[in-house]
Formats: structure tokens, sequence, C-alpha cells
């Protein structure tokens, strides 16, 4: 200590911990001033393997907490080092230190699909996953389901299905209930992408929910309802489905989590739809408003706004409807997101029919496409027919 190359040491690593942002313009040149300097002292090594290792164990003490009711504050606090958490990451793959990049892929999996960054995520992942047979089995198994879970959400599932396969294979092997669970479902989506119908997505449903059951996460059991819920409505059983996303919206409540609750209100939403009870499907959405403007994810934002454009054009609103569409579609793109293969086949047609020549309606999608996601949402929900949806 006290000497100039210890302080400059000390200086480089504290900056390595900053987090530029457009509020901080001015410390962009400071940390590359700094990364330049790190690159060139002795002990550069040693503090950029300090780093990924404190970054590694912020990761790991976070995950618990993004599965339970402190979810909202560890998002916040979580991406104000998601930087930091990707250079980790970059400096363990640069190294072939697979198992610390995969535990952060696999510690802050649920951050990165809330809050948008799978983009920033899935090139550094892909390198990560071409390398899990050097993992031991509990952290493979995870770091598979992740990888299919990934690849299902961004609409490859062909790749999905493979990782879902060998996840719940060595989820077994390595005595990981849990993560087998998460891979059920993971396998669930990846198939439902290739073709809705197959009996197979049933049978990993139902394993899910009974892991999840002995496993008593709330966390997870609120999943694991979610997807046997959208089963049934797919088989048609519309009191079955109803029933099993309101106890995906009860234990979302009872972890007070947004992200939980607006989809679990938008997935009642449109079975209510599918049982023709526009009014219980409207009054839903509106219920998911606090937690929808608090949202920050892409994706749940998109799904509630395919539930009000069906909603809006089954209420013969067609201006509606296609600013909706226009607003999911476009959140989707930005978030580098498929529609969720279920919801592609129950309103993937009276999407199609919403598309028409008619310059108004055009205009309007383009319109919903060019607006924040919750204004869209909004204009969506607005009541634009009243008289005629009384009379």
């Amino acid at each position: 200590g006290g000497t100039l190359a210890g302080l400059e040491s000390l200086l480089a690593q504290s900056l390595l911990q900053l987090e530029p942002d457009g509020r901080m313009h001015m410390l962009s040149p400071i940390r590359e001033f700094s990364q330049e300097r790190l690159s060139t002292m002795p002990e550069a090594e040693e503090i950029r393997s300090r780093h990924a290792r404190f970054f590694v164990e912020l990761a790991e003490a976070a995950e618990p907490a993004l599965r339970d009711s402190r979810q909202r504050d560890t998002f916040a606090s979580l991406g104000r080092d998601w930087r930091n958490e990707l250079s980790a990451m970059d400096w363990a793959i640069d190294r072939r230190r697979f198992d610390i990049a995969a535990s952060i892929v696999t510690n802050t999996w649920v951050f990165s699909w809330q809050l948008n960054q799978l983009a920033s995520l899935s090139v550094k992942a892909a390198q990560i996953y071409e390398h899990d047979m050097e993992l031991d089995p509990p952290l493979r198994s995870r770091l598979q389901f992740v990888a299919a879970g990934m690849y299902a959400e961004m609409g490859e599932h062909a790749r999905s299905v493979p990782y879902g396969r060998r996840a719940i294979e060595t989820a077994i092997e390595a005595g990981q209930p849990a993560t087998e669970a998460w891979a059920h479902m993971m396998l669930a989506a990846g198939l439902a992408g290739l073709d809705a119908l197959d009996p197979e997505i049933g049978e990993h449903v139902e394993a899910s929910v009974t892991l999840a059951e002995q496993e008593g996460d709330p966390f997870l059991l609120a999943y694991a309802y979610s997807f046997r819920g959208s089963i049934f409505g797919l088989a048609g059983d519309i009191p079955a489905s109803l029933h099993w996303h309101s106890e995906c919206l009860r234990l979302a409540r009872s972890l007070d989590s947004d992200p939980l609750i607006a989809q679990a209100l938008s997935q009642l939403a449109i079975t209510q739809i599918l049982g023709a009870d526009l009014a219980g499907a409207r009054q839903s959405l509106l219920d998911a408003g606090d937690s929808v403007g608090r949202l920050q994810s892409l994706e749940i934002i998109a799904y509630h706004l395919d539930a009000a454009a069906w909603l809006a054009f089954l209420e013969e609103d067609p201006v509606r409807a296609m600013t909706a569409l226009g607003a999911a579609e476009a959140s989707r793109a930005r978030s580098g997101i498929s529609r969720w293969a279920t919801v592609e086949m129950i309103i993937g047609e009276t999407a199609m029919a919403m598309e028409s020549m008619d310059p108004e309606l055009r205009k309007a999608k383009q319109a919903g496409a060019a607006m924040r996601p919750h204004d869209a949402l909004a204009l969506a929900l607005a009541r634009h027919h009243e008289s005629s949806l009384t009379s």
C-alpha cells in the first residue's frame, strides 16, 4: 500500500465495477483508460481473477432472491452490476474457465430473461453451451436447461429440444429434482414450438408439476402450474385451465413477482377469451395494470399486448387490435424473442385475420410498433365502442 502502482491497481479494480449508462457518460473515458492501464500491470491477471470471483459470488447470492419476494429489489441491484457480470463471463470464457461462466449464466437466467438481456447474453452463452460436458453434472444440468429455455424463447426450437432432453438425463444423474422439473418445462416449450399438439408435451408438463410439488418451491411451482394451465387450454378444458392459471396467480402474488402476476393474468384473459367470457378477459387484463406498469420484461408485455389485441378484435375494434399487435411484434423484435408457441397456436389465425390491406389498419399497426409498449397497451384496452358492446 502507499505506492503509485498500488493506487493504480486499486483504481483499476474499482473502475471495473463501475456501470456506465446514459447518466454516466463522463466515466466511460475513465473506464477505458483504467482498462488500458490494467492490461499493462503485472498484477492484471490476479485483479481480473478477483473481479470474476467477486461477481460469480454476487450472482450466486442473488439467485435465490430472484425467485422470491425480493425479486424486484434484486432486479435493480443486479442490473447495476450486469456489465460486470458480462465482463467476468468474457474473462472466464477467454481462459476456458467454463465453470465460472456457466455459474453466472445459470444463476442469472431469471434476470436476463425478465430484463431483456437475452441478446447480450446469447452469444456468450452459446460459447459455454459447447463445453457443457466439461462441467460437473449438477452445473451441467442447470446449464442445459437454461440453454433449452433460451433457444425456445428465441424461437430456435430444433436447437432447444436436444438440450432439454440432455438436461433431464443429467439432472436425474446428478440427483437434482428441481433442475429436472425446469428441464421438463423447457423441453415442453421446445416441443411446442415444433408441434403444439405433440402428446409428449403434456407428459413433460405433468412430470414438472409432480417434481415441483415435491420440492415445494413456490416460484418453480407457479411456472409448472402455468404450463399445466396452457395445456388444458389447448385441449379445450376451460374450467381446468382457469383453475391452474388462478393457482399460478395465487403463488405469483405470494411472491410479489410482477412478471409472474402479469403473465398469469394474461393467461387467464386468453383462457377467458377461449371460453367466450370477454368481460372477464378485459377485467383480467385491467387487473394486471400495476404489475404491467412496473414491468421491464418486453416478453411479458408483448404477451399482454397479444391478449389485448385478440380481445379488441373480438370487440370489433380492429384499430385497437392492430395497434396492440404492432406493439407486441415490435417488443419481441427488440428483445430477440418469439411469440410463445402455445399462444401462437391459439391466436395465430386471429392475428393473421387482423392483417389487412386497409390503409387505416396498416397505419394503426405501424403506429403501435412506434409507441412505447405501455402506451400501446393503454390504448388497446381503452373502450372505443362502449355502446356497441353493451347493446
